[in-house]
C-alpha cells in the first residue's frame, strides 16, 4: 500500500506532466528508514480506513501524502552534461532542498491527530532527507551544506519535531494517569543531548497539553542546558498549556526571559528567539485578561530603540510584542477599567505614522506608570522579581542608525497587529478611520507593502461583521484609486511602489475572506480568492518576488475557506503553484501550509472561528514568510505551528457496534442526508439520525448533554440488523464462535436485543456516570428476556467496543445492575426460578433459601459446589 502511495508523483519532481512518474519507489532502505516501521517514522503513513472513506473514488488524500513527503531522496533529472557536471548537480540539489525543509509544517497539519495509539516508549520523527536521485543512473548525490551556516537546518528540524508530536491525539484520549506521564518524560528526556528537532516535539507536546505532566523538577532541567530552541519551545509550549490562565509558575519563567522586566542584577545572555518566545507566550498566558502590568510593558517595548544588545531581528520582535499586546487586550480594546489612563490607543496609532520617537528609558524614567523596585514586595500583590528594571536606559546603537523619528517599517506592523486584535470584532469606527491607508500620492510612498497588508487586514478585523465576499467591499478595503495614481505618476519607482500597495491591499482583503469564512465551504467565497489567485500569478512585474507575499497570502486565505475538505479546485491551484523552479523557501512553506490546510488532520478538523482561534490563526499564517530557512527577520518560524490553537473536530464517523470498525452509512444531519465520515455542519444545534435500513434507526441530539458530548467525540455508534436467513459475513466469525450463549440460544430472532442495547448505550460512552442512567433499564430487559448470561455477554462487547479505562467503569455499572436485575427475578418468581438463573444468585452473593439450594443441588450438583 506505501508502494502504491509513493508511484504518484514526487513533490520534488521537476516535472511539465504526469508522464515523469517512477516506475517503483524507493526501497526504505535507501532513505535510511526501517522498512518495519515505514507508516510509522515516515511521519505521514497511509491513511486509516476512516480518513480513507471521505475520498474514496479518488487518490487525493494520497497524493497529498506524498507531495509532503520528506524522508525520501529527490528525484533528479536533466540533460546528459548535467548529470557529469557535479556544481550543476549540486545547484539542481539545492534548489530543491529548499522543497524539502519547507515542507514539516504542512505536514504537520496534514496528520494533526490522526495517531490513535502509542509505539514504543519514543516518538518517531521522520527524517529530512537532502540527497538525490538520478533517473538515468539511479546514482545517489548528496547536498554539499559546506557553503552554508551551521543553522541552516535548524529551524527546519525544529518544526519537524514539532509536526511528528502533533501526530498525537488531543489530552485525554492516548491515555490516563502515570503511566501516560512516564511516557512523556521518556519522549523529552533531559538527559538525552539537545536537538531542534527534540525541541519540537516539546513544542508540539505542550499546544497538545501534554507538557504540563512533567514536574518542575523536569521542567528545571530541560531549560537547565539554555539550548535555545528548547527553551523556545518550553515557553511556548507552557504558555499554549495555560492560555489564559495567568498561572504564577509560568508567568515566572517567562519573566526571567523579558528583558523589560528582569531584575538589575541578572547578568544572563537571553537569546533573540528567547525574548520573543516569552512575549508571545506572555500573550498566550494573560489572554483576554487586560493584565495592566504586562500591558504596560509591552507599550513601551513596541517603542524601544534598537541598542547594541538589542538589535537583531528587530522586526519580528516588535511584531511579537504587537501579537502580544493584541492577545492581552483581546477583542476588549481600552474598555478595562484598570486599563483606562493608559494611552493605550493614542500610542498605537502614533507608531503608524512618522512621528517623534518616544522612548520613555531615554530620560530615566520607567515606561508609564510600570512598577519599580520600591513599588513591588509584600503587601503590594505584585511580586518583586515583576519589576521593571529601573537601571536600564536606553544606550546608543553602534550598528543600527537612529533617527528622531519612530522607524515605521518596524512598529507600523506591529502596531497595526495589536490594534487588530484587540479591537477585533468591536466595530470602532475610530481605529478603523485611522488603520486606512492614505489617499495622497506622498503619504503612500511612506507606507510599506508589508505595512499596508497587515494595516488591511486588521481594518477588516476590527469591521468583522462588515465582511463580504462582494465587489463593493472588496473596492472599500483596496481602493482602485491607489492603481489609478500608480498609472499618472512620473517616477517608474513610484508607479511600482503603488502597484504593489494596490496588490497588497487586494490580497491582504482575501485574507480577511479566507478569516472570517474559515472552515465554512463556502463555494462564493472561494471562487473569489481563486479569481484574485489567478489574476496576481498571470502579473507581469520585473521582480517576481514582490509578489510572493501577495500570492501566498491569497492561497492560503482559499485554504483557509476549505480547510479539511479536500477540495479539488483549489487543491490543482496548490499543484499548479508548486511547480515554479524559481519559488523561495517562503513560497514553498505556504504552499506546503496550504495542502496542509486543505487536508487538515487528515479530512478530520476543521478550523473555528472564535475571537482566540482567529488570533491564532492570523499569527501563524501571518503573510511574510522566510525567504531561506535561517530567516527570521520578519517572522519567527517557531509562531507557525500556533495554528493547532485554532483546530477542532468536525468529522462524523460512523463505527459497527460489532467489529469496532468504521463503516460508511446513510444518516440524515439537521435534515440533510450525508454518507460517513462527513464534516458536521459548524451550529450549535446538531441532529443527527440513521437515514437507511441496513442499520437500526437511532439518533443522537446536541440539545441532550449525554448525546453532545458523543457528538463532540465525532464517533456515531451504529448496529447492523441481522437477516432471518442467518448473519452476513462480517458477523459470521463471532456468530459461529463467539460466547454469546444468549444470541446463539434464540437465534431465530431477527434483532438481538442485547447488541442493540449495547450499540445504543456505547452512544453515550463518553459521557461519564450519565450512561448509568439507562443501563439498568437496558440490562433488565435483557436479562428479562435472554436470561442472567445477557450479562457477561455484554460484558464481553464492552470490553471490545470501549477503551480498557472506559470498559472497566461500564463493566462496574454492568455488574452492579446484573445484580438488581437477577434479584427482582428471584423476587417476582421464587419457586420457579432455573438453574442458570440460581447460580446467578449464588455468584452475585444474593440470599438464597435451602430449599433453592437443595433444588440446585438435584439438577446438577456440579453447580453446588
Amino acid at each position: 500500500e506505501w508502494g502504491r502511495c509513493f508511484t504518484t508523483l514526487h513533490p520534488l519532481l521537476p516535472y511539465e506532466d504526469e508522464g515523469m512518474l517512477p516506475q517503483k519507489p524507493p526501497r526504505a532502505e535507501e532513505s535510511g528508514i526501517s522498512g518495519g516501521n515505514l507508516g510509522v517514522d515516515v511521519g505521514n503513513g497511509p491513511p486509516s480506513v476512516g480518513h480513507r472513506l471521505l475520498w474514496s473514488k479518488d487518490s487525493r488524500l494520497a497524493v497529498a501524502q506524498t507531495l509532503l513527503c520528506s524522508a525520501l531522496p529527490v528525484a533528479l533529472s536533466g540533460s546528459g552534461d548535467d548529470f557529469g557536471d557535479p556544481t550543476a548537480q549540486q545547484q539542481h540539489l539545492a534548489a530543491a532542498a529548499k522543497r524539502v525543509l519547507a515542507l514539516p509544517c504542512g505536514r504537520g497539519m496534514l496528520t494533526l491527530t490522526t495517531m490513535t495509539s502509542l509505539s514504543g516508549s519514543t516518538l518517531p520523527v521522520p527524517p529530512l532527507v537532502l540527497c538525490g536521485r538520478r533517473s538515468r543512473d539511479q546514482a545517489y548525490t548528496t547536498l554539499d551544506l559546506t557553503g552554508h551556516t551551521a543553522d541552516t537546518t535548524l529551524w527546519p528540524e525544529f518544526l519537524n519535531g514539532c509536526s511528528a508530536a502533533l501526530r498525537l491525539q488531543a489530552q485525554g484520549e492516548l491515555g490516563s494517569g502515570r503511566v501516560f506521564r512516564d511516557w512523556i518524560a521518556n519522549v523529552v528526556s533531559p538527559k538525552a543531548t539537545p536537538s531542534p528537532a527534540a525541541a519540537g516535539v516539546v513544542l508540539g507536546l505542550g499546544l497538545l497539553g501534554y507538557i504540563e505532566y512533567l514536574s518542575g523538577s523536569e521542567l528545571y532541567s530541560l531549560m537547565c542546558p539554555r539550548h535555545e530552541a528548547t527553551t523556545v519551545a518550553l515557553l511556548l509550549g507552557l504558555a499554549a498549556c495555560h492560555r489564559g490562565t495567568g498561572e504564577k509558575r509560568v508567568s515566572g519563567m517567562l519573566s526571567l526571559h523579558l528583558a523589560p522586566i528582569t531584575p538589575h542584577y541578572t547578568e544572563q545572555d537571553i537569546a533573540a528567539g528567547m525574548q520573543a518566545a516569552a512575549l508571545i507566550g506572555t500573550g498566550l498566558l494573560y489572554q483576554g485578561s487586560c493584565h495592566r502590568l504586562m500591558s504596560d510593558m509591552l507599550l513601551g517595548e513596541l517603542s524601544r530603540p534598537p541598542s547594541d544588545e538589542h538589535s537583531c531581528n528587530l522586526h519580528s520582535y516588535a511584531l511579537c510584542t504587537g501579537f502580544s499586546l493584541g492577545l492581552i487586550c483581546l477583542c476588549r480594546g481600552g474598555s478595562a477599567p484598570h486599563l483606562s489612563d493608559l494611552p493605550l490607543l493614542d500610542r498605537l496609532l502614533s507608531l503608524l505614522s512618522c512621528t517623534k520617537r518616544e522612548y520613555m528609558d531615554s530620560c530615566g524614567d520607567t515606561p508609564l506608570h510600570a512598577p519599580t523596585r520600591g513599588d513591588t514586595g509584600p503587601g503590594t500583590g505584585i511580586p518583586a522579581s515583576m519589576a521593571i528594571n529601573p537601571g536600564a536606559k536606553a544606550q546608543a546603537c553602534s550598528k543600527v542608525l537612529v533617527g528622531p523619528l519612530v522607524d515605521t517599517n518596524i512598529t507600523a506592523p506591529a502596531a497595526a497587529a495589536a490594534l487588530a486584535l484587540m479591537y477585533m470584532m468591536t466595530g470602532n469606527d475610530v481605529v478603523h478611520s485611522a488603520l486606512v491607508l492614505p489617499t495622497t500620492a506622498s503619504l503612500l510612498q511612506a507606507v510599506s507593502p508589508d505595512a499596508a497588508m497587515v494595516r488591511t487586514i486588521a481594518a477588516g478585523l476590527v469591521k468583522w461583521d462588515g465582511i463580504a465576499a462582494t465587489a463593493e467591499w472588496i473596492e472599500q478595503a483596496a481602493p482602485a484609486s491607489l492603481l489609478r495614481r500608480a498609472d499618472v505618476a512620473l517616477s517608474p519607482g513610484v508607479r511600482q511602489h503603488l502597484s504593489v500597495l494596490y496588490h497588497s491591499c487586494r490580497a491582504a482583503a482575501m485574507f480577511v475572506l479566507g478569516l472570517r469564512f474559515a472552515g465554512t465551504e463556502d463555494k462564493a467565497v472561494r471562487d473569489t480568492i481563486l479569481a484574485e489567485l489567478a489574476t496576481f500569478t498571470a502579473l507581469k512585474v520585473p521582480n517576481k518576488t514582490v509578489l510572493d507575499p501577495v500570492i501566498n497570502a491569497t492561497l492560503l486565505a482559499a485554504c483557509c475557506v476549505m480547510a479539511g475538505t479536500g477540495c479539488a479546485e483549489v487543491f490543482s491551484a496548490l499543484r499548479a503553484l508548486q511547480k515554479r523552479k524559481d519559488a523561495s523557501y517562503g513560497s514553498h512553506m505556504a504552499v506546503a501550509m496550504g495542502i496542509g490546510l486543505l487536508f487538515l488532520g487528515a479530512g478530520h478538523r476543521t478550523l473555528a472561528s472564535t475571537p482566540p482561534s482567529v488570533a491564532a490563526l492570523f499569527m501563524a499564517l501571518y503573510p511574510r514568510f522566510p525567504t531561506v530557512p535561517t530567516d527570521n527577520t520578519y517572522h519567527y518560524q517557531f509562531i507557525r505551528p500556533l495554528y493547532t490553537l485554532a483546530t477542532i473536530p468536525r468529522t462524523l464517523e460512523s463505527r459497527d457496534a460489532d467489529t469496532g470498525e468504521p463503516c460508511p452509512v446513510r444518516v440524515r444531519i439537521n435534515g440533510v442526508e450525508a454518507t460517513t465520515p462527513c464534516l458536521m455542519p459548524r451550529t450549535d444545534a446538531l441532529e443527527v439520525e440513521v437515514a437507511c435500513d441496513e442499520y437500526f434507526p437511532m439518533a443522537l441530539s446536541s440539545t441532550v448533554p449525554a448525546e453532545r458530548a458523543a457528538l463532540n467525540s465525532g464517533v456515531f455508534w451504529v448496529q447492523r440488523k441481522l437477516r432471518r436467513a442467518g448473519p452476513t459475513a462480517a458477523y459470521a466469525a463471532c456468530y459461529d464462535t463467539g460466547p454469546l450463549a444468549s444470541q446463539r440460544r434464540f437465534g431465530g430472532r431477527t434483532v438481538d436485543p442485547v447488541r442493540h442495547a449495547v450499540a445504543t448505550a456505547a452512544q453515550r460512552s463518553y459521557s461519564g456516570p450519565s450512561i448509568l442512567d439507562t443501563w439498568d433499564v437496558r440490562l433488565a430487559v435483557a436479562v428479562a428476556e435472554f436470561g442472567p448470561g445477557a450479562a457477561s455477554d455484554m460484558s464481553e462487547l464492552l470490553g471490545k467496543l470501549f477503551p480498557p479505562f472506559i470498559s472497566t467503569h461500564l463493566n462496574d455499572a454492568t455488574n452492579a445492575a446484573a445484580r438488581r436485575a437477577v434479584a427482582a427475578l428471584a423476587a417476582a418468581r421464587p419457586e420457579s426460578l432455573t438453574v442458570e438463573e440460581i447460580q446467578a444468585l449464588v455468584w452475585y452473593g444474593l440470599p438464597v433459601s435451602h430449599k433453592l439450594l437443595t433444588q440446585l443441588a438435584r439438577r446438577q450438583p456440579r453447580g453446588i459446589q
